[in-house]
Formats: structure tokens, sequence, C-alpha cells
């Protein structure tokens, strides 16, 4: 258990390392900072082949549906540069053989998170490209996300929309509602 304690600690010390050397400040700061102005958190977390990961997304680029049992379906849909874009796909091992060919601006990544009887698939598109399809080989979606007092709907999805890359993209309407609204 301390062997255990001390690998967990060493982990977070290279993570908040690795997201200072990025240019961000401290990763619980930064995180405990869109906890203040959103209101919401996105915190993804897991193992994979380079070894343990967590990162927090922004909340307003994500768009979680959740059912009985959890987190059901979640999308997120973000702009990137074309080179991080690039080096993301490559870093993963993703299918890059119809990739935008762009060489400068920005691209739209799209990624489906769904719960199935058979686990977790995951969907990625960058721009019109479908880069990786198929299962993560777990049971349970890595991404906790929420409000901070709760989700002040009485769905529990801010997706308003069947398709999930449809959904209500007007966060601003609802940014801090977790903090101001009472949950009912």
């Amino acid at each position: 258990s301390k062997m255990v304690s001390r690998l967990i600690a060493r982990k977070w010390e290279e993570r908040e390392r690795s997201y200072m050397q990025r240019g961000g400040g401290s990763w619980f700061w930064e995180l405990i900072g869109y906890l203040t102005a959103t209101g919401w958190y996105a915190v993804v977390s897991g193992m994979n082949s380079r070894g343990f990961f967590v990162d927090f997304w922004e909340p307003g680029t994500v768009y979680p549906e959740f059912d009985d049992n959890g987190l059901f379906r979640v999308a997120r849909v973000r702009d990137m540069s074309s080179a991080s874009a690039r080096r993301r796909a490559e870093a993963e091992g993703w299918n890059t053989t119809d990739f935008p060919l762009k060489r400068s601006g920005n691209l739209r990544e799209y990624m489906l998170f769904r719960r199935t009887s058979e686990g977790v698939e995951l969907d990625v598109v960058i721009d019109r490209a479908l880069v990786r399809t198929g299962s993560l080989g777990v049971s349970e979606i890595p991404l906790r996300v929420g409000g901070v007092g709760g989700i002040p709907y009485s769905t529990g999805s801010i997706i308003t929309s069947p398709d999930p890359f449809r959904a209500n993209r007007d966060v601003g309407a609802v940014r801090g509602q977790s903090i101001l609204a009472t949950n009912e």
C-alpha cells in the first residue's frame, strides 16, 4: 500500500510538471478555475499503452447523456489546429489515411463515447475523416462529468437532440446554473 501511494504521488507530480510545461498553471488550480467559472467539471482518466492519464476537458465542449445506470453516451466537439490534430492522431495510432490535408487553420474533432452491452465504444472524426472506431476495452466511459451542485435538468442531460453532434451548443445560456440554480 505504501508502494502504491508513492506511485500515485509520483504520477501526480509528473502530471503537474507536464501540464505546466504545456503552458498551463497547476492542473488542480486550472480545474478549480473551470469549476468556478462554469459550474461544471469534465475529468477523463484511465490507463493506456503510455501509462496512467488524467485530464480535464473544457465543459462547454462536452455533451453527456445519462440513463438509470449512469453515463450512457457523451460527445465532445472541439476545434484544434491542423498540426495539433495530426500529432494527436499519430500519437494515438489512429487511421490517418483519409486525414484532412489542411496545412494551416483549425480542424474540428468529434468524439462519441457509447456504453453498450459489450462495453464502451469510441468513434473519433476529425473534420470528415473517421480516424478511430471500435471498443475501448472498458465497461464504463472513462469520464466524470456534471455540475458542481448537481445537474439542473430533470433528464440529467444537456443533449437536446437525439444526435449528440447536433446538440444544443448554447452553453452560455446554462453556464453557471449548477452553482446558481436550485436542484429540483
